[in-house]
């Protein structure tokens, strides 16, 4: 019997007859006229326990079936501690499917095995050099090539002489780009040429020995930088603006520039 029908019958003065009250707990058509038992016919009346007195009062009868349906109105629930408990220990411990899984396994990472080893100048003086005559102007000069990074790097390092008749020039990779040579383990003082692409003189600075104050060109569109004996170009009278070039060529001709 729904708890709420006999509510509505309680509280509704207008509806609690003896036909609504017979109506209210009148057994269902269909069901069993067996009692609880099973044994013997189910009463047509709610009678108090231990008497045959009908339970005709509605507080009573209320007050009963509120009892008697308590079980369906409040099911039981976990305290909110334990169930709180029991949620953080769900998401804490992991599942036996889980904890059956390896643990995957780190990716390799590739070990790096460089290719070569870092460019660096040579600790001593790097042997003679293979050698072209350059036109300087007018004056013929018999040049070293320094063409490959070690030997750009090294250049006069360690030597102990140049003489006035011998140069050394520069191909620099990347070029045109700016021009900045100094002086370390360099015992010769030296003045170098910083020279365009087109083989044009662009700028002259003086080296000293053991300067490690690079000389920096002001222009960034230096491709060779030829070196000679300190005050040469002031000797033969070679000023900026003068053209460098082979016997018979020019030097974009001769010289791959990177």
């Amino acid at each position: 019997m729904a708890p709420h029908v006999l509510t509505q019958w309680f509280l509704n003065p207008k509806r609690r007859t003896s036909n609504s009250v017979e109506e209210v707990f009148q057994p269902r058509t269909g069901r069993s006229d067996r009692g609880p038992s099973g044994r013997g016919p189910a009463s047509q009346g709610l009678r108090r326990a231990g008497s045959g007195e009908p339970l005709d009062r509605p507080g009573v009868i209320l007050a009963g079936l509120l009892r008697s349906a308590r079980p369906l109105m409040r099911p039981r629930r976990l305290p909110a501690a334990l169930a709180v408990l029991a949620f953080v220990s769900a998401g804490c411990n992991p599942s036996s499917t889980d904890a059956a899984k390896p643990a995957p396994a780190p990716t390799p990472r590739p070990s790096i095995q460089p290719t070569q080893q870092l460019l660096a100048p040579l600790p001593h003086a790097q042997p003679k050099l293979p050698t072209i005559k350059l036109k300087v102007g007018p004056v013929l000069l018999e040049t070293e090539v320094a063409s490959e990074p070690v030997q750009i790097m090294t250049g006069m390092m360690y030597r102990e002489s140049m003489a006035d008749t011998e140069g050394m020039i520069f191909i620099l990779p990347g070029s045109p780009r700016k021009a900045s040579f100094w002086m370390r383990n360099t015992k010769v003082a030296l003045s170098a040429a910083y020279i365009d692409c087109a083989g044009r003189i662009r700028e002259i600075h003086d080296l000293n020995p053991f300067d490690e104050n690079p000389a920096e060109s002001a222009t960034d569109q230096i491709c060779y930088v030829l070196e000679v004996p300190q005050g040469w170009f002031i000797r033969k009278r070679i000023a900026v603006g003068e053209s460098v070039m082979l016997e018979n060529s020019p030097l974009s001709e001769t010289f791959r520039k990177k």
